[in-house]
């Protein structure tokens, strides 16, 4: 039963794609900090005004008491979210507050929804249809303040009216009746709109995230581009990290683009972009900065003597002649490498150091390259 339940719920609730979820997680934590406010001073509002319309039609405890705990606890949390406002805080933090926000809201709804059916029954027949005017209105409220936050906005609407809509169905009045149909077709209405928020916002995030990676990846290889490797360089030392870079030419690559075509050597850049990226994995960020020129950013805390060992992997991964519309392709690189804070603390100084470096490797290397480095097939 459990299992058939659990099924029908993510039939109705499609799963959020893993890639946007930690965006969708920041948007809802930043819809937060902007409604949170306003939806605890409307629940103050409103259970306030309840309370003022049902004086003396109910025992004291009942009347003053449940608003009073509901007024409190959202004082409480109207004073903390306020000074949230202007808190920058990292993807896993703004998923727990939303998550601690959704249960502390839906036990507020909880408690709102006792309170009404116990008002309801114990109030005089003549304010009885107050109590769930009273009760739907802080409900939509909510509701609507959690409209970005799906399964929020549906328990809400769930917890908040349908309990005090079975009780109207259950008394066999019609104007009871009445006024729980209009309460449960404007629940549904605000759930669709629920769906259909979330559901654009989900696409919007994919397209952004997409758009994203098509100006940060290098359509020919499908590393990253120059201007994702200089942001991951500027951010890491920015951090205060230590820094190792290398950037990497290859060697004898323009015969293979004036004898062959500017095709194979495409498809020949694209392979060579495949052998760096798979040799470095997780010890290294590469990316193609332009023409026949990678750029290395090695991995926060890697050591001098990692950074040689990761530039001689990275070569020895070229030293293999790559096989292109049958013939064997030979190729080699030279690279050059600058670390903090031997060499700079600055982008400029760096790229200043490793490119010297480079040239300085080509410069010892020239005319000791293969003349022809293209070869039939075997």
């Amino acid at each position: 039963m459990v299992g058939f339940v659990s099924d029908i719920v993510a039939r109705l609730i499609s799963p959020v794609p893993e890639a946007v979820a930690g965006d969708l997680a920041l948007h809802h934590y930043a819809r937060l900090k902007q409604q949170i406010p306003i939806l605890y001073i409307g629940v103050i509002l409103i259970v306030f005004a309840a309370a003022a319309a049902s004086m003396g039609e109910f025992p004291i405890l009942l009347q003053l008491g449940a608003p009073l705990c509901l007024a409190s606890m959202s004082m409480v949390r109207l004073i903390v979210w306020v000074r949230r406002r202007n808190e920058p805080i990292p993807v896993e933090r703004a998923l727990a507050r939303v998550k601690a926000t959704k249960w502390i809201a839906g036990g507020l709804i909880a408690l709102s929804s006792l309170w009404c059916v116990i008002a309801w029954q114990e109030t005089h027949p003549i304010h009885q249809p107050y109590v769930p005017i009273f009760m739907a209105l802080s409900t939509l409220t909510v509701a609507f303040c959690f409209l970005s936050l799906r399964g929020a906005a549906l328990a809400t609407l769930f917890i908040g009216l349908v309990p005090i809509s079975v009780t109207l169905l259950l008394s066999g009045d019609h104007m009871n009746i009445s006024t729980a149909s209009a309460i449960l077709v404007s629940g549904t209405l605000l759930a669709r709109l629920a769906f259909q928020h979330h559901n654009a916002l989900v696409e919007t995030l994919q397209l952004q995230r997409k758009t994203r990676e098509l100006a940060n990846t290098d359509m020919l290889t499908g590393l990253p581009n120059r201007r994702a490797w200089f942001a991951a360089f500027e951010g890491q030392l920015g951090a205060g990290q230590p820094v190792a870079i290398g950037l990497l030419d290859l060697d004898g690559f323009k015969p293979v683009n004036d004898r062959l075509g500017h095709l194979v050597g495409d498809e020949l850049l694209r392979l060579i972009g495949e052998r760096l990226a798979k040799q470095a994995g997780r010890n290294a960020l590469v990316a193609r900065l332009g023409g026949d020129e990678f750029g290395v950013l090695f991995a926060h805390g890697s050591s001098p003597a990692m950074v040689s060992s990761l530039t001689t992997g990275l070569l020895a991964a070229l030293a293999e002649p790559c096989t292109i519309a049958g013939r064997r392709i030979a190729i080699s690189a030279s690279i050059g490498t600058a670390c903090t804070p031997e060499d700079g603390t600055t982008v400029n100084d760096l790229m200043t150091v490793a490119d010297r470096g480079l040239y300085a490797i080509k410069n010892s290397r020239r005319g000791s390259e293969p003349r022809y480095p293209v070869a039939n097939a075997a």
